[in-house]
């Protein structure tokens, strides 16, 4: 029951939050000051940065998906792709670790 409750925090609830926050809030405040480019660019790194955590090696991963959620606002005109998309990797990851740990072993210790 714990797993489920963290998965469903990790893949639903996260992405919302995130999304809301970066895309939403971030980005609308941003974008008028410094255009659409350069907007996307500021607010994949503040994302890359919110999740090092212990793992630098992070910040360029996730930063690039910034960028990738960042266009897809821009795109779409709104947060609903950005989210999708973010819960598809958070689920993509999500499974990984659960049905196959032995993968993301071999991924982050080479």
């Amino acid at each position: 029951p714990w797993f489920a409750l963290a998965a469903l925090a990790v893949v639903v609830l996260g992405p919302i939050l995130e999304e809301v926050v970066f895309r939403g809030f971030l980005h609308d405040g941003l974008r008028a000051r410094l255009g659409p480019r350069a907007t996307i660019a500021v607010v994949a790194l503040l994302f890359g940065a919110l999740h090092v955590g212990d793992g630098s090696f992070l910040f360029v991963p996730t930063a690039l998906l910034g960028v990738l959620f960042g266009w897809l606002r821009e795109r779409s005109g709104g947060l609903l792709a950005p989210i999708a998309t973010h819960m598809l990797h958070n689920g993509a990851t999500v499974a990984l670790v659960a049905f196959s740990p032995p993968f993301l072993d071999r991924v982050f210790r080479g």
